[in-house]
């Protein structure tokens, strides 16, 4: 017991973060939650291991015991049971999309010593314990709140529709420099991932920096409630969620909740760079502070340098000037820096500690992370989420650092509502300023795409593609010694199916690329607005046209028809895939659909291959289409049409 008290358990302890001890915790000890003795138990909770106590959880939750299990401490929630780990309490969770009471064997094979659970399982899942509550989500609530208030933790929260995670992070970073500090990790920052995140607390943390996000009215409130924050910090306001909210009016009434909770004696930390933001120092009875780059505020910061390594930044108080160095790419991280600069000082930090911290603050995978790429590029991949307003300050890095060429390497983006084309637009316009390349990938990207060609970006230096296939294909051939290579797009777009096989040591991926944990490799298919749908799987239309070009021979050109818009699924992104993998014409059934494709900017040859009626022949020559010839007065039209636009071309006759 000498040699893990002292050499192995002290190191992971010293870490001061949960984001550190899941695998540090399983290797230590894999099945010492299975009943371990008391003497145990009530050591690592004493030298600050992370756990939840069985008879916190039944105080909290009002829960009741249906079976007995050995263990009376658990590592932590899980929620996944494909991501159970030992030691582990299983909360089984009802949503809109499954059951957690169907997987509960499963979790308990994966090691989980404990259920949390509307209804007891009718599988025998062994020697495990398992509390039944009338709902599991606010069972979860009811923990955070009773851990919260019991542990006496000061809460700080965060909040924003960009840069939450990288503030909080910024504040946790420099807190740690004299204070022992909980973050929650990851995006663990809604009502039902905030409680998930809270059992893995440590006794002796003084301080607890959270992020809360919301989708839905009145989630901040009601996170408020439970968290009873002293400080807060909102960083700006921004075109996320809009599909929920509906404006920028409604999400900042709602983000401002958070400062409307804080006790008078509180703080709250606003950017007087976002006017929505510096309105909600009238809705708090809290001393507030400002922050800001461009407008006079408490707290202003300066970018001096921009490099790979990071930003360097002179930060201005009252007190004086003082560099510091983050080590985050993007001239837009110095609000994160400037809020965990008004925390640290709040608490009484000196500013060299202030500096110490900021310097540690760690890179998170997806948010403007740096690696080399192949062919000798570089790669800067911000895909683990996206809005307007993170992409316009991707693309100013991008804009500020080193490049032979700067390629950008968009996808789609989540929740923009009614407000879509006006964001891609807005995209696609900097892109046009700042990129010497252009590959889009998507439905949504192809808005950016067209605007880009529409700001004077000529078409060959923008590709349009859907399938991960071919993005990938593209990328490899034209990445170039000292090329830097941006990488963004929303969650759903799965950027990182591409940009992993574009990393130079694939061992990297873990710290650079976003969503490579288990859960995330399992098939994940959209939401489908009706109950049965069909999901065109465009990676396997790339992969039977290549086949198809191996087949024949090299002179043969290949033509493929789209059935009636491919099946309701968008012709024009089947017809872009075919055409990337070796198809040279594309059929359709009447001239609608061909025009359709030329309004997507598809010049490729179109042939129509269902009946022209003659009055469509003026349409038909002017859009380079060619048409099917059913009758005699069809071909005289089209042959008058060609006539009176000066495109007259031969027939081909069957």
């Amino acid at each position: 017991m000498s040699i893990i008290r002292w050499n192995i358990v002290p190191s992971f302890f010293r870490t001061g973060s949960i984001l550190a001890y899941p695998c540090r915790l399983r290797n230590l000890a894999r099945g010492m939650f299975r009943g371990p003795p008391r003497p145990m138990v009530k050591w690592l909770w004493e030298v600050g291991c992370p756990m939840i106590r069985l008879a916190d959880l039944l105080q909290a939750t009002r829960g009741r015991i249906v079976a007995q299990g050995p263990s009376e401490v658990f590592s932590g929630f899980a929620f996944d049971s494909r991501a159970t780990e030992p030691g582990q309490l299983f909360v089984a969770v009802v949503t809109e999309t499954g059951d957690g009471h169907d997987y509960i064997p499963q979790a308990c094979a994966a090691g989980a010593t404990g259920v949390l659970c509307e209804r007891p399982p009718l599988a025998d899942c062994g020697a495990v314990a398992i509390v039944q509550v009338a709902s599991t989500r606010e069972a979860l609530l009811a923990y955070a709140r009773y851990i919260l208030a019991e542990r006496r933790l000061e809460v700080v929260g965060v909040t924003g529709s960009v840069g939450k995670t990288t503030t909080k992070e910024a504040i946790a970073s420099v807190l740690s420099e004299e204070r022992t500090v909980f973050r929650n990790p990851a995006s663990y920052n809604g009502r039902f991932g905030l409680p998930i995140a809270l059992g893995g607390l440590e006794p002796g943390q003084e301080i607890a920096v959270l992020e809360m996000a919301c989708d839905a009215l009145d989630e901040i409130r009601y996170l408020a409630e439970i968290t009873r924050p002293r400080l807060a910090v909102v960083t700006r306001i921004g075109h996320s969620h809009l599909d929920a909210f509906g404006s920028l009016e409604a999400i900042a009434r709602e983000k401002g909740r958070l400062v409307e909770a804080l006790p008078t004696d509180g703080l709250a930390i606003l950017n007087a760079d976002d006017p929505w933001v510096a309105a909600m120092a009238k809705r708090t009875r809290a001393r507030v502070v400002t922050i800001g780059c461009h407008h006079e505020a408490d707290y202003m910061a300066q970018v001096l340098t921009l490099s790979p390594e990071g930003t360097r930044l002179l930060l201005r108080h009252a007190e004086g000037e003082f560099e510091v160095f983050l080590p985050l790419i993007g001239a837009h991280f110095a609000c994160s820096a400037l809020a965990a600069a008004a925390v640290g000082r709040h608490y009484g930090l000196s500013w060299e500690a202030i500096g110490r911290g900021l310097a540690k603050v760690p890179r998170l995978p997806g948010r403007m992370a740096w690696a080399l790429a192949v062919g000798g590029a570089n790669l800067l991949d911000d895909s683990h989420s996206a809005s307007l307003e993170s992409a316009l300050a991707a693309l100013e890095a991008l804009a500020t650092l080193k490049g032979a060429r700067r390629i950008l390497f968009l996808g789609d983006i989540d929740g923009l509502g009614a407000h879509e084309e006006e964001t891609y637009r807005a995209i696609g316009y900097r892109a046009a300023e700042v990129a010497d390349l252009l590959v889009a990938k998507g439905e949504g990207a192809r808005l950016a795409a067209q605007a880009a060609l529409g700001a004077g970006m000529s078409s060959e230096r923008v590709h349009l593609t859907y399938a991960y296939e071919d993005a990938l294909r593209l990328l490899q051939g034209v990445l170039q010694e000292g090329d830097l290579l941006l990488v963004k797009g929303g969650a759903s777009a799965r950027l990182e199916r591409v940009t992993q096989a574009l990393l130079r040591d694939p061992a990297t991926a873990s710290h650079v690329l976003p969503r490579q944990e288990g859960g995330w490799r399992h098939v994940r298919l959209q939401r489908p607005g009706r109950p049965t749908w069909v999901e065109i799987d465009l990676d396997a239309i790339a992969g039977n046209v290549r086949r198809l070009r191996q087949i024949v021979t090299p002179q043969a050109q290949i033509l493929a028809v789209l059935k009636a818009d491919a099946y309701g699924h968008g012709a024009s992104k089947v017809a872009r895939v075919a055409l990337n993998n070796g198809t040279t014409w594309l059929g359709v059934a009447c001239l609608g659909e061909a025009l359709t494709l030329r309004e997507q900017g598809i010049e490729a040859p179109i042939l129509v291959l269902g009946f022209t009626p003659a009055w469509q022949a003026r349409q038909v020559v002017q859009n380079n289409i060619s048409a099917t010839v059913f009758s005699t007065p069809v071909a005289e039209a089209l042959s008058q049409a060609a006539r009176d636009l000066g495109r007259l071309r031969g027939c081909t006759s069957r």
